[in-house]
């Protein structure tokens, strides 16, 4: 019967695990870690908006006949190639500079974003260690901060890894 979510449950939960001894607290998230996690969601959704339209615009300029394989390059090249084409009518021509403005507004976006965690990673000596690590990159790095910080919660590598 404990199964439903309600407040009645979570505070029964709340009161049977505050008396089990054995039990660790996470420890609470600082209003620094918590926005940079919101960059990241932020990031993740300007990512699937940038995919998405993309796709969106190879598939309508594939109806007029402009192909073109994945890829940002490949993407901007095929928008270019319809700008300034008598081929293709102003209308057209209008909706592919509308299209290449959304890309680069959210590829600027992006870059912002980016920027941002790289300030992040840059200001925290445990960032800086973590850097530090072959293959590690700014956007792991901040993520791991804003996860765990210094991983102040985990008594030895294993207990981090579980």
């Amino acid at each position: 019967m404990r199964g439903n979510k309600n407040d009645h449950n979570d505070a029964f939960a709340i009161a049977e695990a505050s008396q089990r001894a054995h039990i660790r607290f996470v420890p609470v998230k600082s209003e620094h870690q918590q926005e940079i996690s919101c960059l990241h969601r932020i990031r993740e959704r300007l990512i699937k908006n940038k995919t998405a339209m993309s796709n969106q615009a190879r598939g309508l300029l594939s109806e007029f006949g402009v192909v073109f394989p994945c890829g940002h390059k490949a993407l901007l090249n095929g928008l270019t190639s319809v700008i300034d084409n008598p081929q293709y009518s102003h209308r057209l021509q209008d909706m592919v500079i509308d299209m290449l403005s959304e890309y680069d507004i959210t590829l600027n976006r992006l870059k912002g974003i980016e920027k941002q965690l790289g300030e992040f990673v840059d200001a925290s000596e445990s960032g800086k260690i973590l850097r530090s690590i072959p293959g590690i990159g700014v956007i792991n790095v901040s993520a791991l901060l804003a996860a765990i910080d210094k991983g102040q919660a985990f008594n030895n590598p294993k207990e981090f890894a579980v």
